[in-house]
């Protein structure tokens, strides 16, 4: 037998369960670089990195001690990509394509540092949403706790017993569905099953209980509480969360795509070939029927 509650659970898109800072270190992603210029050369020399420099790079730069001369920060310049480790500015991005540099009149001192002014953190906090969207679809649990309030009728009840239609961690205040919405204290009911949970899938009264689930008309029992599979996510399902966001982030410019549906998320595009590492994750948390 099942609930059939009703009530507000918040919307996937508000969840990331990784942390930005996660993905991009699982990616390997960096935005900014140190530098050393030369007036004699125009040239900015980068130390070694992961970071790809491209012609018409939005970039600004920074220092702990003096710019390169006419270079100022918070500015926006533009890269003249040259060789791997080199670079030189332009102050537009049609000087940057037309090979126009800026004439750099002095090295500067102190430790500088290049950053792209356009990043990919839009792009990424955007996966790591559609990665949590897929995961929950997939496993049908939320792991992220939700404070809220669910509200049930009678054929969400079993004699003693009433049937959730969520997973349930802690319970704040339950009533029964009479007119006055008469509170149940805690020591009135069990939560259930025992010994495994939370989280919780239904609730029972106490035999001895001097309540009961009553109804007035149009009246519904009322849980509220803090509602998840788990207060936060398990390390495999942030694990999951990073390896999925990772994958869909290094297929932006495949442009191949198959349209997957996700219930209650709309629709978001996921390439076939979903990583191993995360069906196995997700195995773990679905249910034996699906």
């Amino acid at each position: 037998m099942g609930g059939s509650g009703t009530g507000t659970v918040a919307s996937s898109a508000t969840r990331t369960y990784a942390t930005l800072s996660q993905l991009k270190q699982y990616l390997a992603v960096r935005n900014s670089d140190t530098f050393t210029a030369s007036a004699a050369t125009d040239l900015l020399t980068v130390t070694k990195s992961r970071i790809t420099w491209t012609t018409g790079d939005p970039v600004v730069v920074s220092t702990a001690g003096t710019l390169p001369s006419p270079l100022a920060a918070s500015t926006v310049y533009y890269v003249i990509a040259v060789a791997d480790l080199t670079m030189q500015l332009a102050t537009s991005s049609a000087n940057a394509e037309a090979g126009t540099e800026i004439d750099l009149t002095t090295a500067g001192s102190g430790v500088h540092t290049i950053t792209k002014a356009v990043t990919d953190n839009e792009l990424l906090e955007d996966l790591l949403e559609e990665a949590v969207a897929y995961i929950e679809s997939r496993t049908g649990k939320i792991f992220e706790a939700v404070t809220n309030t669910r509200y049930y009728r009678q054929d969400a009840v079993d004699y003693l017993t009433l049937y959730l239609d969520e997973d349930l961690l802690t319970v704040t205040t339950l009533t029964e569905g009479d007119e006055d919405g008469t509170e149940i204290p805690l020591t009135d009911y069990w939560l259930l099953p025992r010994n495994d949970g939370p989280p919780y899938r239904r609730i029972e009264l106490k035999a001895d209980s001097d309540y009961s689930w009553d109804w007035a008309t149009d009246g519904e029992i009322s849980v509220e509480g803090t509602w998840a599979f788990s207060a936060t996510a398990p390390g495999d399902i942030v694990r999951a969360a990073v390896i999925l966001a990772a994958y869909l982030y290094r297929q932006k410019d495949s442009q191949v795509w198959d349209v997957v549906a996700v219930p209650d998320a709309g629709i978001i595009q996921v390439p076939q070939g979903i990583p191993a590492t995360v069906k196995r994750i997700i195995a773990k948390y679905q249910n034996p029927l699906e």
